[in-house]
């Protein structure tokens, strides 16, 4: 089993350097659908049996391409979505500092270690996420 993960294209303008995490639904931006459409043509020759994904739209407009083009529908697995940023979601990097006292650019650290309230451990999104794959490893218990 060959497994790729692939991250959401580009999102909209309007959420550059906003922290949106699994609460804000954004779409993608032209670029990000051209990356889309370029994951699908990197893809062309390489045999796809499944398609697992977080129900996200920007993860949907990413994969729709490759779904069209292997006429395979994506599986929607909650557990896929990106981490949930809490207090901090809808927040622009700028905001962080001036809000939380934290610089934007050490949020993975500020995360692993629990560092935004009432947002999701790094333990959390790693179990739900591991699960997920356990699931397909099994063949989607």
């Amino acid at each position: 089993m060959q497994i790729y993960l692939i991250r959401h294209g580009e999102v909209e303008e309007k959420y550059h350097k906003v922290f949106g995490g699994s609460r804000i639904d954004m779409g993608l931006s032209p670029l990000g659908v051209r990356m889309g459409e370029a994951v699908a043509t990197w893809l062309k020759d390489t045999k796809v049996e499944a398609i697992y994904a977080s129900p996200m739209l920007r993860v949907q407009q990413t994969l729709a391409p490759l779904a069209k083009q292997t006429g395979l529908e994506p599986e929607l697995m909650p557990g896929l979505m990106e981490i949930d940023f809490g207090d901090w979601t809808g927040s622009r990097w700028d905001e962080v500092q001036t809000n939380f006292n934290a610089s934007a650019f050490d949020w993975l650290e500020i995360i692993e270690n629990n560092g935004i309230a009432n947002g999701e451990s790094i333990d959390s999104l790693m179990e739900r996420v591991q699960e997920c794959l356990r699931a397909e490893a099994r063949g989607g218990d």
